[in-house]
């Protein structure tokens, strides 16, 4: 006998449906809605909470970029770099200190070398005068001690050969004392030198004519008539090493030619015109020295 089989059950399976939005804008009471509900409002916070941690995260971050950079800097680079400032100041004063005692060294140096030289043009032989005399010649800028200048006057003051005495003498035609000017002043005076129109007028013309115009004045008047010609030559070709305003100086110190003879002071104005005045010579008309001549020769 045959099983009979249960019936199947022919309900149909309802379907689910997903609440629907209703003409009104209201949801329909559908049994998952709730549920529904809850998990968009579960993943709206996780999103929210999400959003808030990244915010804040950007926030950090940027205040990060901030601090630590300036970290760096008032814990770092600041230090380093005032360090690095005081490295370099400690090293310019020790470099200033070792340039200062180094000159001070070779200062002390040439100081004793020159003062040898001196005692061997004292007390030295032929030779080593006259290696002392070149030696100073050719470094004339070192001797610039008043000791060494005053010694210097003292050898000159006294009895020593003509090669030596030119050679001291060039040496202090630029020394600025009133010692050199007094011995400059006798040079004329007394003829000491061979050429004493060159080394005294060089020394006058470099510190000025004012002080020795009176020794200046009686030297050109010693000088015979016959023999000024040659004397205004020298003194041209001395004033001609010189700038234009120091042999302005020379032509406008009126005590040097007042009371000169007519004849010298002609020869001193016809070739100071050949010579300082012969670019511009009606400049000469405004000098002492024409204002003092009787007769000044006819400009070119």
């Amino acid at each position: 006998m045959a099983q009979t089989q249960p019936a199947k059950d022919t309900e149909p399976k309802k379907p689910i449906i997903m609440p629907q939005e209703m003409g009104d804008g209201q949801t329909s009471n559908h049994p998952y809605e709730k549920l529904l509900l809850s998990v968009i409002d579960s993943q709206e916070k996780t999103i929210s909470q999400m959003a808030l941690f990244f915010n804040g995260l950007a926030i950090l971050l940027g205040l990060a970029s901030i601090i630590i950079p300036l970290i760096a800097y008032f814990f770092a680079i600041r230090p380093a770099q005032k360090a690095a400032k005081e490295i370099a100041n400690i090293q310019d004063s020790v470099d200033a200190l070792i340039e200062k005692k180094f000159a001070a060294y070779i200062e002390e140096h040439e100081y004793r070398r020159i003062e040898s030289y001196l005692n061997d043009i004292q007390s030295g032989t032929f030779e080593m005068k006259k290696r002392a005399c070149l030696y100073l010649s050719l470094n004339q800028h070192l001797v610039e001690s008043e000791s060494h200048i005053n010694r210097i006057y003292e050898i000159l003051s006294g009895e020593i050969d003509q090669d030596t005495r030119n050679s001291l003498s060039y040496i202090i035609t630029n020394k600025n004392t009133v010692l050199c000017r007094h011995y400059f002043e006798r040079v004329l005076r007394e003829t000491l030198l061979e050429n004493p129109i060159w080394y005294s007028f060089t020394f006058f013309l470099n510190f000025g004519f004012e002080k020795s115009a009176q020794e200046t004045h009686s030297f050109l008047a010693s000088i015979p008539e016959d023999e000024f010609r040659m004397t205004s030559i020298q003194i041209n070709a001395t004033l001609a090493q010189h700038s234009i305003e120091s042999r302005l100086h020379f032509y406008n110190c009126c005590e040097i030619f007042i009371g000169l003879s007519a004849p010298k002071l002609e020869i001193l104005a016809k070739h100071a015109i050949e010579n300082t005045f012969k670019s511009n010579p009606e400049s000469f008309k405004n000098t002492c020295l024409a204002l003092h001549t009787a007769a000044p020769p006819p400009l070119p």
